[in-house]
């Protein structure tokens, strides 16, 4: 982060003045940055300057200290701001400083926060910091509230647990369009269905397809399958290619999982996000919690939205992001659309590609279907620590030839035996 003195080379002579005045120290109308920042640095001076804060700056200060010092300007401003924009004739007429709006405000003009834009994995961001030098003489402030996560009150009366039936649904795709591949890449609505039937995992088919183009086992424009790349997808171990397949969607760019909302669309199809960084950005909560646990579903969104609601929009604003209700076509900004778009990203997220990769069970009470709460498996250390592959058995079942003529191929057969089978056979469900 920038030391104090950059940071106050950033501002005009006006509000050098302000910063000089509210700090005891205005001994010129128009002091210098370097000066300044040397007075301010001086053994006392940021002790007496700290004691002299209201509540909620404190709040605000030490909030900021608690991010490693910075924090995007969207984020301290929809919780601790506004941090008013004024012009130097504006703020020279109306004086913020004597009473500043906020907490956010009051460390502004006191000079004990700056601003600045850096690259993120969402792109471009504005953010509030404290520079380094004043970050390094303040106290360490007492720990807060941070996201925590309860485990459900009772245990699921049913589970759907995960595996790594998404090896063999891979296999079943890359015989299929071995077989006869794509017109052109289009999936017509008539295969969509026909493959589907053949999927453990039905509703993964469109993930799956574009996993297999961006790890190269599927051309992009036919879906052939490459023929070497395919062999040693199918000869290599039954966690290896789970990996590769868990691995080829967390590195995706083309999959848009936000873009799989039902009830959600984007203004003539141009969705806002970064589908990689917005992946990356929301996998981070999930991963943070310990495998083996079962947690609760509702319990896990309500303490992110709580503690860090902006966790997945640029800035952490929550106006940047154009987004319709599908039936209705009304616009969803604002935080109280975090259900219907963060809430239900999560949820996507837990109960759809991280569940059919073998990464998350889940489970639930009464009824069947209704998910409410979930665990991660082992096989999560494949998005932590990247070169890792789970330890999978091999299943071992044969292949079994009837007098008239008809194979039996179970899923559990060898992978490149049952490939081979479907690349001259008739597929019967």
């Amino acid at each position: 982060m920038p030391t104090l003195r950059t940071s106050l080379q950033d501002l005009d002579r006006g509000h050098l003045a302000i910063v000089a005045e509210l700090w005891g120290l205005a001994a010129s109308a128009e002091p210098a940055a370097v000066s300044l920042s040397q007075a301010m640095l001086q053994s006392g001076a940021l002790e007496e300057m700290a004691e002299s804060l209201s509540a909620r700056a404190i709040g605000a200060l030490q909030s900021l200290q608690r991010q490693d010092g910075r924090m995007p300007l969207a984020e301290m401003n929809r919780r601790f701001g506004p941090l008013r924009e004024m012009g130097a004739g504006k703020r020279d007429r109306e004086k913020p400083w004597r009473h500043p709006a906020s907490g956010l405000e009051e460390l502004w003009y006191r000079g004990l926060v700056g601003r600045a834009f850096s690259d993120t994995p969402k792109g471009l961001e504005e953010f509030v910091f404290i520079p380094q030098d004043l970050l390094a003489r303040l106290p360490i402030p007492p720990p807060a509230a941070d996201f925590s996560l309860e485990p459900p009150e009772r245990l699921p009366e049913w589970t759907r647990q995960t595996g790594s039936a998404a090896v063999d649904d891979a296999t079943t795709l890359l015989a299929a369009y071995r077989l006869a591949p794509a017109s052109a890449g289009r999936l017509a609505p008539e295969r969509r269905d026909w493959l589907a039937r053949h999927l453990l995992h039905p509703d993964s088919l469109e993930l799956l397809l574009s996993v297999l183009r961006e790890t190269g086992l599927m051309d992009p424009a036919t879906l052939e399958p490459d023929p070497a790349r395919t062999r040693r997808f199918l000869e290599a171990p039954r966690g290896a290619g789970l990996s590769q397949l868990l691995q080829g969607w967390a590195g995706a760019r083309s999959w848009n999982d936000m873009a799989q909302l039902e009830g959600l669309q984007a203004p003539k199809g141009r969705w806002p996000n970064e589908p990689l960084a917005t992946r990356q950005v929301g996998l981070a909560p999930v991963l943070r919690l310990p495998p083996g646990r079962w947690w609760s579903l509702a319990g896990f969104l309500e303490s992110l939205r709580r503690h860090q609601p902006g966790f997945l929009r640029p800035g952490g604003d929550f106006d940047s992001w154009y987004l319709q209700d599908a039936q209705s076509g009304d616009f969803l900004p604002g935080l109280e659309a975090w259900d219907r778009v963060e809430g239900a990203l999560l949820t996507y997220l837990l109960t759809g590609p991280l569940h059919w990769l073998g990464t998350v069970d889940l489970g639930g009470q009464g009824r069947p279907g209704r998910i409410s709460a979930f665990r991660l498996t082992p096989t999560a250390q494949v998005l932590i620590e990247p070169p890792t592959v789970p330890e999978i058995p091999e299943p071992r079942r044969r292949a079994r030839l009837t007098a008239d003529g008809r194979l039996t191929v179970p899923r559990a057969a060898a992978r490149s035996l049952r490939y081979q089978i479907s690349r001259f056979s008739r597929w019967i469900v």
